[in-house]
């Protein structure tokens, strides 16, 4: 058996990039708060019981509430037994040219303009395609600027790099950067008396996550220009494209949504600039297959950008025309090889342009907006405490009532919602609701843990997603409301309702 200790490390030292400046990975950490559930004071442990009297809701990690499609899967089964060999073998650094090609007519027929194979990279996953993003543009001391809240694995890879981070700060509700704050940052950074640590791009992720906020197509392309006239990049991250319907907008919209299906919206114009102003000169996209075909573990997603950044073909003085290869070429060449599993490669370009799964994702995008508004529904359910402990079962915690019945809410068995109480909704769209906790001075972290041990709700704080010197009023949470079906949200009420008596009595932090 090892000697070593938990504490120990070993004497050679660790990358600093990584083990000092590259903070912790939130999802674990979120999963070992879901494990503490239920903890001996949560009002839904039993005793000697093997279940506690309501299950966990885990709305912590983005991942698809659903299988992949028939379709798909049936497709993946052809492609894996009609060629096993290459299945199993080494693909094209690039990945799979059908796949390439698809994805290329899609996103002419989604968003027009002209956009071809060869300037297509297939990746093992949007992560790797925002790392071999950020690898190839920018160097150790030079920055890329994040909008905050920020997803906090692009912070954690430009950390890791020693890419610098800036933070480009946006303002609840809308969460939408400004462009002249973009302005202000690269007079600072990259004007005549700048400083070292030079601008090379800006990110923007929309549909967004954390905050779910989705940016109009009219800011995206101010921000290309902006990008144009100073020489950086515009990397938008379209992860969620798949979801966002027509009339997608603010929180307050999407609460009051119709159930009548809405097609899928047009995100933004930026592939159809040409000439002058061509795309390739500033846009560099990212794509993922995981959450629209519901694949997460196949890691699959794709970099769209300026074909000299993959491979090109120049002639030199000689009058030899030579292959040349670019940045993200030497860069997905030491990282990823090839993509992985091309059986799913070839089955996602056969379903991409397939009436029947297209379908299915077009189903899929509006049952999210439903769950949308089943979850600000829920917030605006006011409900008695008799209501709560009826739905949550707790009618034999006598002790935790007794300790409750101080409370104005209860002794009057008023009817309350979890907004009456404080609970704000801020922003949601795609796979994210943002949501502001009720507790003032209380760290989001906190929360987020109370809310795992105590009523089994499983939610990131909005620390996670900010640099330390945006935590004045620490008070976000988010809620991936994609990860369980609507008629699992409907005791989110009355878990929040309690979960806010038993702070307000106990004390925030109390049962932890």
């Amino acid at each position: 058996m090892s000697s070593v200790t938990q504490t120990s490390s070993p004497a050679y030292g660790l990358n600093k990039q990584l083990s000092i400046n590259t903070p912790e990975p939130p999802v674990p950490m979120a999963k070992a708060w879901a494990a503490s559930y239920p903890s001996k004071s949560s009002p839904f442990h039993v005793k000697n019981a093997s279940e506690p009297l309501q299950p966990l809701l885990n709305l912590a990690q983005g991942v698809p509430g659903h299988a992949p499609q028939k379709r798909l899967l049936d497709c993946m089964d052809e492609e894996r037994n009609a060629k096993p060999m290459e299945t199993h073998g080494y693909g094209g650094v690039f990945g799979d040219e059908q796949l390439r090609k698809a994805l290329a007519a899609d996103i002419v027929k989604r968003y027009g303009g002209d956009v071809s194979s060869n300037e297509v990279a297939i990746t093992a996953g949007a992560n790797l395609a925002a790392a071999v993003t950020f690898h190839s543009l920018a160097s150790p001391g030079e920055a890329i600027v994040l909008p905050t809240p920020w997803y906090f694995n692009h912070q954690m890879t430009l950390a890791s790099l020693g890419i610098n981070v800036i933070p480009l700060s946006t303002k609840a509700p809308s969460f939408i950067p400004q462009p002249e704050a973009l302005k202000e940052l690269l007079d600072k950074h990259n004007g005549t008396q700048g400083t070292k640590s030079r601008i090379k791009a800006v990110v923007l992720v929309t549909p967004n996550n954390p905050t779910g906020s989705i940016y109009p197509a009219s800011l995206l392309r101010e921000f290309a220009e902006i990008c144009r006239s100073n020489n950086i990049a515009l990397i938008l991250d379209e992860t969620y494209r798949d979801f966002l319907l027509e009339g997608d907008g603010s929180a307050k919209a999407t609460a009051n949504e119709s159930s009548k299906q809405r097609p899928l919206a047009k995100a933004h114009d930026l592939f159809e600039l040409s000439g002058k102003e061509n795309w390739r000169d500033c846009v560099i996209s990212i794509h993922s297959f995981s959450k629209s075909y519901a694949i997460p573990g196949h890691r699959l997603g794709a970099i769209i950008a300026h074909p000299s950044l993959l491979i090109s073909e120049e002639v030199d003085q000689d009058g030899i025309k030579r292959t040349r290869f670019g940045s993200f070429a030497k860069s997905l060449d030491n990282m990823q090889i090839c993509p992985p599993r091309t059986d799913t490669q070839r089955a996602v370009a056969r379903c991409i342009q397939d009436e029947e799964h297209q379908q299915w994702r077009l189903d899929i995008a509006n049952d999210l907006a439903q769950r949308r508004k089943t979850f600000f529904s829920s917030l605006e359910t006011a409900i008695t405490f008799e209501d709560v402990k009826r739905q949550l079962k707790i009618d034999g915690q006598a002790e935790l009532i007794a300790s409750l019945e101080s409370l104005k809410d209860i002794s009057s068995n008023k009817s309350v919602s979890p907004k009456e109480l404080g609970w704000e909704d801020l922003s949601a769209g795609a796979y994210y609701a943002y949501v502001r906790h009720p507790f003032e001075s209380t760290p989001s972290e906190l929360v987020a843990r109370g809310l795992a041990a105590l009523v089994g709700i499983v939610v990131l704080p909005g620390s996670f997603f900010r640099p330390q010197e945006e935590a004045q009023d620490d008070r976000d949470l988010r809620f991936s409301i994609a990860n369980v079906e609507s008629a699992k949200l409907e005791t989110l009420a009355a878990r929040l309702i309690l979960f806010t008596y038993l702070w307000r009595v106990q004390k925030a932090g109390w049962g932890l």
